[in-house]
């Protein structure tokens, strides 16, 4: 089967969900004119002999029906056949009109639907996010985070483009000698069309100021299309362990529905680093069902660890640079937070 081509049977059964009763009706003439062929003599005998329709009429009659049934019945079904769409291959309008059928619904709320339904066409298919610890401050309670952002933003209609809304934003925790970090680069670019390429910004670093930064636009995503985003910037965080502040939660924020959020660390410092995070509970998964019962009755799943050293030593860097993954291909409604944090831990093995 190809993808995007409807089957015989998906287009048969909804040639049927729609015209049951057409053909009810038409199976009903079938079966009475069956019965009038088994049973012509008896036939003949009413209706050209007590109502008096004359000689042949019966014979004329099924002849008339069994052509007709013929021709009408064939060339009305292949019609039906062939000009019968299935539901998702119905334009967008027309699939909005099927959701407010409403009596009472006017052209007004039709439109504002639709408005809403096309801010809901464009969705998150994968984020992941790397974090990379580069550098730790003892004396200031501070760690350097470098975060890389890859946002794989796809259309769900393969029959319309979207113009679609795009937010990207920093805000910076606390600062290190009058320093919030710097924004690095934003990049969109078509993810299944390398050419279609706009770099927000690109080039040598910006410092961030207070009060952050922040980027709005909007991006038509095509058909079926995807749009790749790539944020890089660095920030610092708080790694007080004896006071939990809004300075040391690292959180990144989901703007849609996201359907695969990854999140990876990397620790390049020379101690080790313990992590905390959290995020809410969407468990949608059936395969156990008492798991998920127990789940359930968190709102928020939460977990801890912790990830080794790798600055210094240069054998050591090379076994523990690979990326740490928190997380892997969890699913976020529209605004849920993901938040990690971080604690200092001193590095025995070293």
């Amino acid at each position: 089967m190809i993808e995007g081509i409807p089957t015989f049977r998906q287009t048969m059964t909804e040639v049927w969900r729609r015209f049951k009763v057409l053909f009810i009706v038409y199976f009903l003439f079938v079966i009475l004119l069956a019965l009038s062929v088994i049973y012509r003599d008896w036939v003949i005998l009413i209706v050209e002999t007590k109502w008096r329709m004359g000689e042949g009429f019966v014979m004329s009659w099924q002849s008339s029906l069994f052509q007709d049934l013929l021709f009408f019945g064939a060339t009305g079904f292949l019609g039906l056949v062939l000009t019968t769409k299935l539901p998702h291959e119905e334009n967008f309008e027309t699939r909005v009109n099927v959701l407010t059928n409403g009596l009472n619904v006017k052209d007004n709320v039709k439109v504002f639907m639709r408005k809403a339904l096309e801010d809901l066409m464009v969705y998150n298919l994968r984020s992941s996010i790397t974090v990379t610890i580069e550098k730790v401050h003892p004396g200031s309670g501070l760690v350097e985070v470098h975060c890389v952002h890859k946002n794989v933003l796809a259309n769900m209609c393969a029959d319309k483009e979207f113009e679609f809304p795009i937010k990207a934003y920093v805000f910076p925790g606390p600062c290190l000698d009058k320093d919030y970090g710097y924004l690095q680069s934003l990049i969109f670019e078509g993810e299944k069309v390398p050419n279609r390429r706009h770099p927000i910004y690109e080039g040598p670093i910006i410092p961030l100021s207070k009060q952050g930064y922040a980027h709005e636009g909007s991006y038509i995503i095509s058909p079926n299309g995807s749009l790749l985003q790539t944020f890089t910037y660095k920030i610092y965080c708080s790694v007080d362990e004896l006071e939990k502040s809004p300075d040391g939660v690292l959180f990144f924020r989901s703007q849609m529905f996201t359907e695969n959020f990854s999140l990876h660390l990397i620790n390049q410092s020379e101690m080790e680093i313990g992590y905390e995070y959290k995020y809410p509970n969407r468990v949608h998964s059936k395969r156990n069902k008492l798991k998920r019962r127990e789940k359930e009755t968190s709102p928020y799943l939460t977990g801890r660890g912790r990830i080794a050293a790798s600055g210094g030593d240069n054998r050591r860097a090379m076994r523990n640079q690979a990326s740490l993954t928190i997380v892997r291909d969890k699913y976020m409604y529209r605004n849920d937070q993901f938040e990690v944090s971080f604690t200092l831990k001193a590095d025995k093995s070293r």
